[in-house]
């Protein structure tokens, strides 16, 4: 349920910065080629029709590609899990290492 609601939040969050396709296509591309690019992209469908295929592709593996390597989405976020998850894992080491501190303080400072 929270993954989908952060699908939509995403998904929504896009439109609310602005036209994805003024991101994606240069702002000095005649009118024609812009139209063309919105249209190949599926940008000029309705927003849940647009929703819909992206959940639809996703559950069968397909995140689509990034606009910035020219490949598959899913596997630059596959080349970067492991440095994710190490991370993560270092981060929550750090985490209870601070709250032990925190709460060491909190004790010193309560006592006097």
């Amino acid at each position: 349920m929270v993954v989908a609601c952060v699908s939509v939040v995403v998904f929504v969050g896009l439109y609310g910065i602005g036209d994805p396709a003024l991101l994606l296509i240069d702002p000095d591309a005649p009118a024609a080629e812009r139209e063309r690019a919105t249209q190949m992209l599926g940008l000029d469908r309705p927003l849940w029709a647009q929703y819909l295929t992206f959940v639809t592709n996703a559950l069968q593996g397909d995140l689509g590609r990034s606009y910035v390597f020219n490949e598959p989405s899913i596997g630059l976020i596959l080349s970067r899990l492991p440095a994710t998850l190490e991370l993560a894992l270092r981060s929550e080491e750090h985490t209870s290492e601070l709250q032990s501190l925190a709460y060491l303080v909190c004790r010193l400072l309560l006592e006097k």
